[in-house]
């Protein structure tokens, strides 16, 4: 799952309503979640004229749910959820 997809997600959630889903927020988490070891980047493609796409999977950690700190646990939520 890439970036884009986290938001559409996100969005069909209303998330808007109890939380920032701006792309450069949902980035952030993501490179924050990597930095913590819950997620890792699966692969990156270019299709046409769009920009190059990261796509993204739960490592193990990611799969406990037990992340680094605490202020990770959210996002984690949301990754997990998003990949079910």
């Amino acid at each position: 799952m890439h970036g884009y997809d986290v938001r559409r997600e996100l969005v069909s959630w209303h998330a808007e309503e109890w939380g920032n889903v701006a792309p450069g927020s949902i980035y952030s988490a993501l490179k924050t979640l990597v930095k913590e070891e819950m997620i890792e980047v699966a692969g990156t493609e270019h299709v046409g004229g769009r920009p190059e796409r990261t796509s993204y999977r739960l490592t193990a950690r990611g799969e406990r749910g037990r992340p680094r700190t605490t202020a990770t646990r959210a996002r984690c939520r949301v990754a997990a959820r998003v990949r079910r």
